[in-house]
Protein backbone atom coordinates (compact mmCIF):
# COMPACT_ATOMS: atom_id res chain seq x y z
CA UNK A 1 0.00 0.00 0.00
CA UNK A 2 2.86 2.37 0.94
CA UNK A 3 4.67 1.60 -2.32
CA UNK A 4 1.49 2.24 -4.34
CA UNK A 5 1.00 5.57 -2.55
CA UNK A 6 4.60 6.55 -3.24
CA UNK A 7 4.24 5.62 -6.95
CA UNK A 8 1.06 7.68 -7.19
CA UNK A 9 2.80 10.64 -5.55
CA UNK A 10 5.73 10.40 -7.95
CA UNK A 11 3.37 10.03 -10.93
CA UNK A 12 1.47 13.20 -9.92
CA UNK A 13 4.78 14.98 -9.45
CA UNK A 14 5.77 13.96 -13.01
CA UNK A 15 2.56 15.36 -14.46
CA UNK A 16 3.14 18.62 -12.58
CA UNK A 17 6.65 18.88 -14.07
CA UNK A 18 5.43 18.23 -17.64
CA UNK A 19 2.17 20.15 -17.70
CA UNK A 20 2.17 22.88 -15.07
CA UNK A 21 5.04 25.02 -16.40
CA UNK A 22 4.21 28.29 -18.24
CA UNK A 23 4.72 28.66 -21.95
CA UNK A 24 7.96 30.61 -21.60
CA UNK A 25 9.54 27.58 -19.90
CA UNK A 26 9.60 25.72 -23.26
CA UNK A 27 12.53 25.76 -25.66
CA UNK A 28 12.00 26.35 -29.42
CA UNK A 29 11.89 22.60 -30.02
CA UNK A 30 9.18 22.18 -27.38
CA UNK A 31 11.40 20.68 -24.67
CA UNK A 32 11.34 21.83 -21.06
CA UNK A 33 14.09 24.19 -19.87
CA UNK A 34 15.23 22.69 -16.52
CA UNK A 35 16.42 26.03 -15.17
CA UNK A 36 13.10 27.78 -15.89
CA UNK A 37 11.12 24.86 -14.52
CA UNK A 38 13.08 24.84 -11.28
CA UNK A 39 12.44 28.55 -10.79
CA UNK A 40 8.70 28.12 -11.36
CA UNK A 41 8.17 24.94 -9.35
CA UNK A 42 10.44 25.58 -6.38
CA UNK A 43 12.81 22.69 -7.25
CA UNK A 44 16.41 22.96 -8.44
CA UNK A 45 17.60 20.49 -11.04
CA UNK A 46 21.14 19.22 -10.46
CA UNK A 47 23.64 18.68 -13.22
CA UNK A 48 22.66 15.00 -13.25
CA UNK A 49 18.96 15.81 -13.53
CA UNK A 50 18.24 14.96 -9.86
CA UNK A 51 16.03 17.06 -7.61
CA UNK A 52 17.70 19.12 -4.88
CA UNK A 53 15.94 17.95 -1.70
CA UNK A 54 17.03 21.10 0.13
CA UNK A 55 14.62 23.23 -1.96
CA UNK A 56 11.37 21.52 -1.24
CA UNK A 57 12.07 17.86 -2.01
CA UNK A 58 11.37 16.95 1.64
CA UNK A 59 7.99 18.67 1.52
CA UNK A 60 7.09 16.75 -1.61
CA UNK A 61 8.03 13.41 -0.03
CA UNK A 62 10.87 12.84 -2.51
CA UNK A 63 14.62 13.12 -1.85
CA UNK A 64 16.05 12.64 -5.32
CA UNK A 65 19.12 10.67 -6.34
CA UNK A 66 21.24 11.69 -3.33
CA UNK A 67 18.74 10.60 -0.66
CA UNK A 68 19.02 7.29 1.21
CA UNK A 69 15.23 6.99 1.33
CA UNK A 70 12.09 9.07 0.83
CA UNK A 71 10.29 10.71 3.80
CA UNK A 72 7.52 8.66 5.39
CA UNK A 73 8.63 5.57 3.49
CA UNK A 74 8.53 2.34 5.55
CA UNK A 75 10.69 -0.77 5.30
CA UNK A 76 11.33 -3.93 7.34
CA UNK A 77 14.47 -4.04 9.48
CA UNK A 78 16.34 -6.53 11.66
CA UNK A 79 16.13 -6.04 15.42
CA UNK A 80 19.46 -6.02 17.25
CA UNK A 81 18.32 -8.79 19.57
CA UNK A 82 16.81 -10.88 16.78
CA UNK A 83 13.47 -10.78 14.99
CA UNK A 84 12.09 -8.23 12.54
CA UNK A 85 10.77 -4.72 13.09
CA UNK A 86 9.90 -1.73 10.93
CA UNK A 87 11.68 1.55 10.22
CA UNK A 88 10.48 4.85 8.76
CA UNK A 89 12.40 7.32 6.63
CA UNK A 90 12.80 10.72 8.30
CA UNK A 91 12.34 14.13 6.68
CA UNK A 92 16.14 14.24 6.42
CA UNK A 93 16.01 11.31 3.99
CA UNK A 94 17.71 8.84 6.34
CA UNK A 95 16.25 5.73 7.99
CA UNK A 96 15.00 6.11 11.52
CA UNK A 97 15.31 3.63 14.41
CA UNK A 98 14.13 0.05 13.95
CA UNK A 99 10.95 -0.15 16.04
CA UNK A 100 8.29 -2.68 16.95
CA UNK A 101 10.93 -5.23 17.98
CA UNK A 102 10.11 -7.83 20.60
CA UNK A 103 13.15 -9.72 21.81
CA UNK A 104 12.82 -13.10 23.54
CA UNK A 105 15.85 -14.68 25.21
CA UNK A 106 16.65 -17.75 27.28
CA UNK A 107 19.70 -16.78 29.31
CA UNK A 108 22.14 -19.06 31.14
CA UNK A 109 23.46 -17.88 34.50
CA UNK A 110 26.95 -16.43 34.47
CA UNK A 111 27.42 -16.67 38.26
CA UNK A 112 25.60 -18.27 41.19
CA UNK A 113 26.19 -19.33 44.78
CA UNK A 114 24.46 -19.64 48.15
CA UNK A 115 25.25 -18.57 51.70
CA UNK A 116 24.57 -20.51 54.91
CA UNK A 117 24.23 -18.92 58.36
CA UNK A 118 25.40 -22.18 59.99
CA UNK A 119 28.60 -22.13 57.91
CA UNK A 120 29.24 -18.39 57.81
CA UNK A 121 32.83 -18.52 56.51
CA UNK A 122 32.34 -21.13 53.79
CA UNK A 123 32.15 -20.25 50.08
CA UNK A 124 29.90 -22.37 47.84
CA UNK A 125 30.30 -20.68 44.45
CA UNK A 126 31.83 -23.71 42.73
CA UNK A 127 29.26 -26.24 43.96
CA UNK A 128 26.94 -27.99 41.50
CA UNK A 129 23.93 -27.04 43.62
CA UNK A 130 22.47 -23.96 45.29
CA UNK A 131 20.71 -24.28 48.65
CA UNK A 132 17.89 -22.26 50.14
CA UNK A 133 15.63 -22.66 53.17
CA UNK A 134 14.79 -21.99 56.79
CA UNK A 135 15.33 -24.18 59.86
CA UNK A 136 12.55 -23.52 62.34
CA UNK A 137 14.50 -25.09 65.22
CA UNK A 138 17.94 -23.51 64.83
CA UNK A 139 16.67 -20.42 62.96
CA UNK A 140 19.39 -21.06 60.39
CA UNK A 141 18.87 -19.67 56.91
CA UNK A 142 20.25 -20.27 53.44
CA UNK A 143 19.99 -17.77 50.58
CA UNK A 144 20.52 -18.42 46.86
CA UNK A 145 22.20 -15.78 44.68
CA UNK A 146 22.12 -15.99 40.90
CA UNK A 147 23.02 -13.62 38.07
CA UNK A 148 22.30 -13.66 34.32
CA UNK A 149 23.91 -11.64 31.47
CA UNK A 150 20.88 -9.44 30.94
CA UNK A 151 21.14 -6.82 28.14
CA UNK A 152 20.59 -3.13 28.80
CA UNK A 153 16.91 -2.76 29.72
CA UNK A 154 16.81 0.82 31.00
CA UNK A 155 13.59 2.45 29.82
CA UNK A 156 12.48 -0.57 27.81
CA UNK A 157 9.16 -2.35 28.15
CA UNK A 158 9.65 -5.70 29.87
CA UNK A 159 6.86 -8.08 28.84
CA UNK A 160 7.84 -11.08 30.93
CA UNK A 161 10.70 -12.49 33.00
CA UNK A 162 10.62 -16.01 34.45
CA UNK A 163 13.29 -17.75 36.53
CA UNK A 164 13.70 -21.51 36.03
CA UNK A 165 15.65 -23.76 38.42
CA UNK A 166 15.68 -27.56 38.72
CA UNK A 167 15.18 -29.04 42.20
CA UNK A 168 17.15 -32.10 43.32
CA UNK A 169 16.44 -32.34 47.06
CA UNK A 170 13.58 -30.49 48.71
CA UNK A 171 11.64 -31.03 51.94
CA UNK A 172 9.15 -29.27 54.20
CA UNK A 173 6.68 -26.49 53.46
CA UNK A 174 8.53 -24.93 50.56
CA UNK A 175 7.95 -21.18 50.20
CA UNK A 176 10.33 -18.70 48.61
CA UNK A 177 10.46 -15.33 46.89
CA UNK A 178 12.96 -13.44 44.76
CA UNK A 179 14.22 -9.87 44.67
CA UNK A 180 16.88 -7.85 42.84
CA UNK A 181 20.19 -7.62 44.70
CA UNK A 182 21.55 -4.10 45.15
CA UNK A 183 25.17 -5.16 45.73
CA UNK A 184 27.50 -7.44 43.78
CA UNK A 185 28.38 -10.98 44.86
CA UNK A 186 31.24 -13.28 43.82
CA UNK A 187 31.35 -17.04 43.31
CA UNK A 188 34.96 -17.04 44.56
CA UNK A 189 34.64 -14.98 47.74
CA UNK A 190 31.05 -14.45 48.89
CA UNK A 191 30.03 -16.16 52.14
CA UNK A 192 27.42 -15.49 54.80
CA UNK A 193 29.61 -13.12 56.80
CA UNK A 194 30.66 -10.82 53.95
CA UNK A 195 27.52 -11.01 51.78
CA UNK A 196 25.06 -8.18 51.33
CA UNK A 197 21.61 -9.72 51.09
CA UNK A 198 19.80 -6.40 50.59
CA UNK A 199 17.29 -6.27 47.76
CA UNK A 200 15.18 -3.65 46.02
CA UNK A 201 11.66 -3.01 47.25
CA UNK A 202 9.85 -5.26 44.76
CA UNK A 203 9.62 -9.02 45.32
CA UNK A 204 8.15 -11.81 43.24
CA UNK A 205 5.03 -13.80 44.09
CA UNK A 206 5.75 -16.72 46.42
CA UNK A 207 6.88 -19.98 44.86
CA UNK A 208 6.31 -23.43 46.36
CA UNK A 209 7.48 -25.90 43.72
CA UNK A 210 10.63 -27.95 43.88
CA UNK A 211 11.21 -27.18 40.20
CA UNK A 212 11.16 -23.41 40.12
CA UNK A 213 9.15 -21.47 37.54
CA UNK A 214 9.03 -18.08 39.23
CA UNK A 215 7.58 -14.95 37.65
CA UNK A 216 10.07 -12.13 38.30
CA UNK A 217 8.62 -9.69 35.77
CA UNK A 218 7.81 -6.94 38.29
CA UNK A 219 11.20 -7.38 39.93
CA UNK A 220 12.96 -6.77 36.61
CA UNK A 221 10.67 -3.89 35.62
CA UNK A 222 11.28 -2.04 38.88
CA UNK A 223 15.04 -2.56 39.01
CA UNK A 224 17.07 -3.33 35.87
CA UNK A 225 14.54 -1.68 33.50
CA UNK A 226 13.65 1.25 35.76
CA UNK A 227 14.82 4.74 34.85
CA UNK A 228 14.71 6.57 38.20
CA UNK A 229 15.96 5.04 40.29
CA UNK A 230 17.70 2.40 38.22
CA UNK A 231 19.22 -0.61 39.96
CA UNK A 232 22.02 -2.26 37.97
CA UNK A 233 21.90 -5.98 37.35
CA UNK A 234 23.64 -7.48 40.39
CA UNK A 235 21.53 -10.63 40.15
CA UNK A 236 18.63 -12.13 42.06
CA UNK A 237 18.32 -13.24 45.67
CA UNK A 238 16.03 -16.21 46.39
CA UNK A 239 15.04 -16.34 50.04
CA UNK A 240 12.60 -18.01 52.45
CA UNK A 241 9.08 -16.59 52.57
CA UNK A 242 7.89 -16.91 56.15
CA UNK A 243 9.22 -19.12 58.96
CA UNK A 244 7.94 -22.57 58.05
CA UNK A 245 10.62 -25.27 58.17
CA UNK A 246 11.83 -26.17 54.67
CA UNK A 247 14.93 -26.65 52.54
CA UNK A 248 15.70 -27.00 48.84
CA UNK A 249 18.72 -27.64 46.65
CA UNK A 250 18.67 -26.58 43.01
CA UNK A 251 21.09 -27.32 40.20
CA UNK A 252 23.65 -24.54 39.82
CA UNK A 253 25.32 -23.44 36.58
CA UNK A 254 28.13 -25.86 37.43
CA UNK A 255 25.82 -28.89 37.28
CA UNK A 256 26.07 -31.31 34.38
CA UNK A 257 22.47 -30.73 33.25
CA UNK A 258 19.26 -28.81 33.95
CA UNK A 259 21.07 -25.58 34.67
CA UNK A 260 19.19 -22.45 35.79
CA UNK A 261 17.77 -20.18 33.10
CA UNK A 262 16.03 -16.85 32.82
CA UNK A 263 13.39 -16.28 30.15
CA UNK A 264 13.22 -12.62 29.17
CA UNK A 265 10.85 -10.85 26.76
CA UNK A 266 11.10 -7.10 26.11
CA UNK A 267 10.40 -4.50 23.42
CA UNK A 268 13.34 -2.60 21.95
Amino acid sequence: MLQAALFSCMHDFGRFWDDAGPADAKNNDGSQDPKDASEDSGFDAGTDGGVDAGDGGGDAGFCGGDGVCNPREYAPCMCTGGGQGIKMCTDSCVWGKCEGCTVELFLDADSDTYVDSERPDDVFGMENHMDCGWNDVTKARKWTMIKFPVPDLIGKKVNQAVLYMYGIACAGSISYKAGALIKQFSEETTNYNNSDKSISGTTSPAGSNENVSLDVTEVVRNSWAAIDPNIPNFGLLIFSNGTSDWSCAWHSRHAGSDKPKLFLSYDE
